[in-house]
């Protein structure tokens, strides 16, 4: 059935008469058509001929087109508040940054030190400057992280009496020394110096 191009508007149509439009209405501006034939046509919520789990944007001719974003890269953007570039531009440079205010390191406190000592089981230390309040006795222990070119680590030993011995990492030295550790008396302070990968110059202040 041919589509009646008599048809006005107020006049009723026919269920053979709509499907006659359908099949033959053509969109002249892109070319797509309304019958479902072009390679990207909408069905339920779905646009067939569109990569999938990409983000979709407008070409020259304002036709939907799959943009190389992908549907988890959008997803990183979720929940951002203000403009990205902005808040990376406040972000410190990798090589010789200038900071202003006060410059922190991270911080432990209140440690206790492994009673009974030893390298095996001896309370990791996870910050910069680390400060043990309690060793039960002496020589009880604590191990410093992985040895990474660069670090600096402190150690405050604030027991009132005992000492303790701060280890390396299994497998790291310190001043030299395989899996040995150095000893630090009680109200004193060490200062690790990571030289190369694995390797600790430790003095005791």
């Amino acid at each position: 059935m041919a589509w009646d191009d008599t048809k006005s508007t107020g006049d009723s149509l026919t269920a053979a008469e709509w499907n006659a439009h359908v099949t033959n209405q053509t969109d002249t501006s892109s070319g797509h058509d309304h019958d479902g034939t072009d390679s990207k046509k909408i069905t339920g919520t779905n646009i067939t001929g569109i990569t999938v789990s990409r983000a979709l944007t407008s070409d020259g001719s304002g036709d939907l087109v799959a943009a190389t974003t992908t549907a988890t890269e959008i997803g990183y953007v979720n929940n951002v508040t203000s403009a990205i570039q902005t808040q990376i531009d406040t972000k410190a440079a990798l090589a010789g940054p200038t900071f202003t205010g006060t410059v922190k390191r991270s911080v432990t406190d209140g440690i206790t030190a492994f009673s009974g000592g030893g390298q095996g089981s001896a309370v990791a230390l996870t910050t910069d400057i680390n400060e043990i309040s309690v060793s039960a006795a002496n020589a009880d222990s604590v191990a410093l992280p992985g040895g990474v070119t660069g670090m600096e680590i402190i150690v405050i030993n604030n027991d009132a009496a005992e000492t303790i011995d701060v280890f390396p990492a299994s497998g790291d030295y310190v001043n030299g020394n395989l899996n040995t550790a150095l000893n630090v008396a009680s109200q004193k302070q060490a200062r690790f110096t990571c030289y190369k990968t694995d390797y600790w110059f430790g003095t005791v202040l």
